[in-house]
């Protein structure tokens, strides 16, 4: 589904640099139910030092949204430990660039826009102000930090 990737490689052979950000807002509408929205900005750059290959630089970028649904279990009694199973619809436009870096010519790759139904799960802990989870799913594996915010008490 998705063109980029946390990458980071320099040697002789080329380099690869890449990174994909999902910032993330979720809103708890049930105890341990949490209804949200996550958007995906993502790029990569790959460039090859070998003069035989015909495109020796290509970009990917992703843009996207997903609406998502996720369920909390408690496994602790204070409730700082869950586990979670989460759901969503993501939408993603993923484009790609080729170019022969000798020459400078440049074709754009095909544009491909897509809609996945996600699934999967996880296990998160949450503090006062802070919650780390990671999560698996059909599209993705995820490692999440998170600000929680908190509303006015009555």
């Amino acid at each position: 589904m998705y063109y980029t990737r946390l990458a980071f490689s320099a040697g002789s052979g080329g380099n690869d640099y890449g990174i994909s950000i999902n910032p993330s807002y979720g809103y708890v509408i049930a105890h341990n139910w949490v209804l949200g929205i996550q958007a995906t900005f993502g790029i990569e750059s790959l460039t090859y030092d070998n003069s035989s290959w015909t495109n020796n630089k290509e970009t990917y970028t992703d843009l996207g949204l997903a609406p998502f649904t996720r369920y909390y279990i408690d496994i602790q009694k204070k409730g700082k430990l869950k586990i979670f199973g989460m759901a969503a619809i993501e939408f993603n436009n993923a484009n790609s660039r080729f170019t022969n870096r000798a020459t400078g010519n440049a074709f754009t790759g095909p544009s491909r826009y897509s809609t996945t139904g996600s699934l999967g799960g996880g296990i998160a802990w949450f503090g006062k102000k802070l919650s780390l989870d990671a999560s698996m799913s059909n599209t993705a594996l995820r490692i999440g930090i998170y600000h929680v915010l908190t509303g006015s008490k009555k």
